[in-house]
């Protein structure tokens, strides 16, 4: 193999990361969004009506703006991770399915769970690594990730293809 092909590989590879970590978080922040819309913000609004607390309605689009914004950075890691993963299973190993980029994302999913259980952290935070206390929990967790992450893998599967199907 010449050196050209090997560049173009680790090109291609790059690419597909970059594509992963810009698509899959803004992916998952969508698919919070919309849940956040859908369901929350109807449910806050009744609760302020309810209990008369309607000075702290300014607030709300301040909360949801960040909620957002913490939602994005919180899938930036697993989002190069998957990238990643998916990068050497396509550019170098030849997998280029739309299955490959869901078994590489459920790949980071169950690695993030894993880590919650013997990783804890001196500062318990969400946004770096949720804190898992038991195999319940890390069942549900990893239900409750699957989604975004399936969802955030097949659009960056959708945006790459271009790069993992060149020769």
């Amino acid at each position: 193999m010449s050196a050209t092909y090997e560049i173009g590989r680790l090109a291609r590879s790059h690419g597909i990361v970059a594509i992963f970590s810009f698509v899959g978080p803004l992916a998952v922040t969508m698919v919070f969004a919309c849940i956040v819309v859908a369901v929350g913000v109807p449910l806050l609004d009744t609760l302020l009506q309810i209990f008369e607390l309607r000075i702290l309605q300014n607030w709300l689009s301040a909360a949801v703006f960040l909620l957002m914004f913490l939602a994005f950075a919180s899938a930036l890691i697993p989002s190069i991770a998957t990238g990643l993963l998916f990068a050497l299973a396509s550019v170098y190993c030849g997998l280029t399915s739309v299955w490959a980029a869901l078994a590489t994302a459920a790949a980071v999913v169950v690695g993030v769970i894993a880590l919650g259980f013997l990783v804890s952290p001196s500062e318990p935070s969400p946004l770096l690594l949720p804190g898992v206390k038991g195999v319940q929990q890390g069942a549900f967790l990893a239900l409750f990730l699957s989604i975004p992450a399936a969802f955030a893998a097949y659009l960056s599967w959708f945006f790459s293809r271009p790069l993992h199907r060149a020769p």
